[in-house]
């Protein structure tokens, strides 16, 4: 005999599929919803809070430099659709979540740099305002990489921590500008908050900051040896590479100008092999390079050969993909210093010269 029909357990029943069935559309339509927010935020990101037209107009009188300030309006604009670029890609599913996540942050990094650069040119301090923008870090940085295969390297609390990464772009802007006081407050204050092992690459960047200031600014060039020691260390530790050859090229050069040619070679073996395996090794070989010439011209008093390796080092870093304007300035200016030839001297120094002016 069939059993009756139990109506109670029959409601029950259509009721708990109801509920499920309500339960899977809320969460579709929450995904959904959060990834629509997420588009319409990053689609429609731009920068009128770093850039507004109160912000330019002010600059405009501050400065009375129109090329800067055209300068400013392209970098933004290209910050701008860069930053929607990205947001379209990950939509269309050719940027990974993890990718996405990179050049946002990278794009955020930029963002910093640029409201730093504004910040510090608004004061009207800087000597040279054409430093300050020719130092901001090309967008190209943030292009995203050919391997769309979505494998990328886990997030670090040292670059989830905006804040602190913020402050010392600060740093760095402030040094660019002179300011070395307000730069070494910035770095210490990284440097006390950055004490976790997760931010050994944070902590590193901040040394090697810091080793520049003292170093070109306050003339410590012990105190500047010691941080790079320690930021060689941190930035070895956490596996970063291009820092960990950065750093040790740099304690070469204090070595040089500390007239210890002995301790500046023994570390060459060493910053070559970083240099080597990096993706692309270009920028941090001419930098080597350049080491080796100041090696030559400050500890040995070898005028031809210092000569040689500064013009190997220009030429490299000149044909690197991306090159830093003030940096490859500096090497050409290595460069015609210790030529023996005049003709090459005045066209190098105008080379030089004319990486420091602001295009249009």
């Amino acid at each position: 005999m069939p059993p009756a029909h139990d109506p109670d357990r029959t409601r029950k029943r259509w009721l708990g599929v109801a509920v499920l069935s309500a339960l899977v559309l809320v969460m579709l339509g929450a995904a959904n919803g959060w990834r629509t927010r997420a588009a319409r935020v990053c689609a429609d990101e731009d920068l009128a809070d770093v850039w507004s037209t109160a912000r330019r107009d002010a600059l405009t009188t501050t400065l009375r430099q129109d090329r800067i300030i055209k300068y400013i309006d392209h970098y933004a604009a290209t910050w701008t659709t860069a930053h929607k670029t990205t947001c379209l890609d990950h939509r269309r599913r050719t940027l990974s979540d993890a990718q996405f996540d990179e050049r946002t942050r990278c794009l955020e990094r930029h963002r910093h740099a640029l409201t730093s650069a504004i910040d510090i040119l608004l004061t009207g301090a800087p000597p040279d305002p054409a430093r300050i923008i020719l130092a901001l870090p090309p967008l190209s940085r943030c292009d995203p990489p050919d391997d769309r295969s979505g494998s990328t390297a886990p997030i670090t609390t040292a670059i989830k921590n905006k804040n602190l990464e913020a402050r010392l772009i600060s740093a760095r802007t402030s040094h660019i500008a002179g300011d070395a006081a307000g730069a070494l407050t910035q770095i210490e204050a990284v440097l006390r908050e950055a004490r976790d092992p997760a931010l050994r690459p944070l902590q590193a960047e901040a040394l090697l900051l810091r080793a520049r200031l003292r170093a070109e600014l306050l003339k410590d060039l012990p105190a500047a040896r010691e941080d790079l020691v320690e930021a060689t260390l941190h930035a070895i530790a956490s596996n970063s590479d291009a820092l960990a050859a950065e750093s040790i090229t740099e304690q070469i050069l204090v070595d040089a100008r500390s007239k210890d040619p002995d301790a500046a070679l023994a570390a060459v073996p060493l910053a070559r092999a970083l240099a080597e395996r990096l993706p692309d090794p270009a920028v941090a070989l001419a930098r080597l390079e350049h080491a080796l010439g100041a090696i030559d011209e400050l500890a040995r008093h070898d005028r031809d050969a210092a000569h040689a390796h500064y013009l190997r080092a220009a030429t490299d870093l000149a044909r690197a993909p991306v090159a830093d304007p003030l940096e490859l300035s500096k090497f050409l200016h290595d460069q015609a210093d210790t030529t023996r030839d005049p003709e090459e001297r005045r066209a190098t120094l105008a080379r030089a010269d004319a990486l420091l002016v602001v295009q249009e």
